[in-house]
């Protein structure tokens, strides 16, 4: 599942370069933009038998506006 996020964003997404990682990865150095993608755990109280878990990504630009990461923070709106 990991693998088709990631490759859904570098589709996406072609400015961060295919640089996405996992929030311990990234450094103060990590040349921007980039994406930071985290899985978070859901759980819910219903009898559904499947699997769901909400994904967060999490853009990151140089510091000189908000306009670079919302324009990122759009792309990443997918169906």
């Amino acid at each position: 599942m990991r693998e088709a996020i990631r490759n859904a964003l570098i589709e996406a997404i072609p400015e961060v370069e295919e640089r996405i990682f996992e929030p311990h990865t990234a450094t103060p150095d990590t040349q921007k933009p980039y994406l930071i993608v985290r899985e978070m755990t859901e759980t819910d109280n219903t009898a559904w038998a499947g699997y769901r878990a909400r994904i967060e990504v999490w853009p990151y630009c140089e510091q000189s506006s908000y306009v670079e990461v919302d324009k990122l923070a759009k792309k990443l709106v997918m169906p």
